[in-house]
């Protein structure tokens, strides 16, 4: 089967069950199940070039992730979400070709002991099509480094790191400038370890922030939930 037709069928199952992404799945696997040996090809195709349905804030649907418990009971979902995760994590651990990696998941999701029925692997394909890792490009495993070499280097990049917090909150009007700006900052760092010891710390202040900025938006809206008016 050729990957036009492929197209052709997973977008008239996610356009016409585009309020629920589980239902797209649940269609999906019985498509694959139809295809015989192309079933893999599918797979891949499916979680590589298949976008999931795109809504403006405040417009998803109500059931749009929704889950049916008789079909899939929260106990099975959280050992599947955990076994996606982990699956993903080892595969990437291994640096394994982007062939590899597909025929991995592929293994995982055909093994009955594993998912046992036709509504948990409409769930694992839910949950890798949902993975931010996913479509899976191999890029090595980049440098590693021992601590006391990390710590070096961070008094080193001490002052570059002091302007990325200026440049990250000056406000500058457009995000080329921003961007550019922090490109100099690390460019300038005469070292390779040390400009990535540079990133590292970036990565990590934006990490930091996304992490404090949600468990604000949490807070928040505990503040904001009705209050139970037999309670103490």
């Amino acid at each position: 089967m050729n990957t036009a037709s492929m197209e052709e069928k997973f977008s008239e199952i996610v356009e016409k069950n585009s309020d629920s992404i589980y239902e797209s799945c649940k269609k999906c696997v019985d498509l694959l199940e139809g295809w015989g040996r192309e079933a893999q090809e599918g797979f891949q195709y499916f979680l590589t070039q298949v976008p999931l349905p795109q809504y403006a804030p405040g417009e998803v649907p109500k059931g749009f992730i929704q889950i049916r418990e008789e079909e899939v009971d929260a106990p099975t979902q959280k050992r599947i979400r955990e076994m996606e995760f982990q699956i993903v994590k080892e595969l990437i651990l291994q640096d394994v070709t982007e062939k590899k990696f597909y025929q991995e998941l592929w293994k995982r999701f055909c093994d009955t002991l594993l998912i046992s029925d036709r509504y948990q692997r409409a769930y694992f394909l839910l949950r890798t099509w949902l993975d931010p890792r996913i479509p899976y490009y191999r890029l090595g495993l980049g440098l590693r480094m021992d601590d006391e070499t990390f710590q070096a280097c961070i008094q080193q990049v001490e002052l570059p790191f002091k302007k990325m917090l200026f440049a990250m909150n000056a406000g500058y009007p457009q995000k080329t400038q921003k961007a550019s700006i922090l490109m100099e900052i690390a460019d300038a760092i005469p070292d390779q370890k040390q400009r990535v010891v540079f990133w590292a710390l970036t990565l990590g202040r934006l990490e930091k922030e996304i992490v404090d900025l949600r468990r604000q938006v949490k807070a928040l809206k505990a503040c904001r939930a009705p209050t139970d008016p037999d309670g103490a």
